[in-house]
């Protein structure tokens, strides 16, 4: 019986990028996350600066990353909006994704910001994740982008416990 490697928590670097891209690729290809297939690359990974991020490294490479940023639409006030999180198929059921969650909600938490977030509507496994962790579906709304069909996704906003 193996284990699941352990997973370490740390900011993200530039020397992230190959392996941040491939599990971005896979998270798109998987999960359609990003919606748009011209957003996985380093730039979009990047692209919410100033705010904290983080990495879920196994084996010293990177397997997930999540950003908070102050931009979103479930941002209000001095809120933080979790962005940018995905984790690569290979690291699926490691914690590697509950271990990126935690990190920021304690981030939140000691910096007294409330955090939210925003998920498409049908990401099943983010959304039991989020409900798991007691994250509260606050509203559910039209994205002001459309998807690569022109359509305008449903989004549901959560709050943090």
């Amino acid at each position: 019986m193996t284990s699941a490697p352990p997973i370490h928590i740390r900011p993200r670097r530039d020397g992230d990028a190959q392996a941040l891209l491939q599990a971005l690729a896979d998270s798109h290809a998987r999960d359609r996350y990003p919606l748009r297939p011209g957003s996985v690359r380093w730039s979009w990974i990047t692209e919410p600066a100033g705010g904290p991020n983080w990495v879920a490294e196994a084996h010293g490479r990177a397997v997930g990353h999540l950003a908070l940023t102050a931009d979103g639409p479930a941002v209000s006030g001095d809120a933080l909006s979790v962005t940018r999180f995905f984790v690569a198929s290979s690291a699926r059921g490691t914690g590697s994704g509950s271990a990126l969650l935690a990190t920021a909600e304690t981030y939140a938490r000691e910096t007294g910001v409330p955090l939210v977030l925003d998920v498409l509507d049908g990401s099943d496994a983010a959304i039991r994740l989020y409900e798991k962790r007691g994250w509260t579906r606050v509203d559910t709304i039209r994205a002001d982008w459309t998807g690569p069909d022109g359509t305008h996704p449903l989004l549901h906003l959560y709050r943090a416990p």
